[in-house]
């Protein structure tokens, strides 16, 4: 196993009713040391997903889905925005995966 693939990895706790001002400020501040002001949702995303594209290699875990959430809403930028991002996702529903993520593989256990 190589050392070192990714620069930093970032953890978040998703529960069963997002609250993304919450998970925004989590992302923020205890992996950037960058916190907001009084910023609506839309524009607290769009700060956070320029800070987090100033990395090259990020892993980010979201634990605890529920249900889908917008990744975009939340600032974290995927696909072709950032091919140096991975993002792992963790639910015990896999109904999350298959109808609301649209996501590129799946294992369950």
């Amino acid at each position: 196993m190589r050392d070192n693939l990714f620069d930093l990895t970032v953890m978040a706790i998703v529960t069963e009713k997002p609250d993304m001002k919450q998970i925004q400020g989590v992302l923020a501040w205890e992996q950037f040391r960058f916190k907001f002001g009084e910023e609506i949702v839309i524009e607290r995303a769009k700060l956070l997903c320029e800070r987090i594209k100033k990395q090259k290699r990020i892993l980010f875990f979201l634990d605890d889905l529920s249900s889908g959430i917008d990744l975009d809403r939340v600032g974290i930028p995927f696909g072709i925005d950032h091919t140096g991002f991975k993002i792992v996702l963790f639910s015990g529903c896999p109904e999350v995966f298959f109808n609301q993520m649209n996501t590129a593989m799946n294992y369950f256990t």
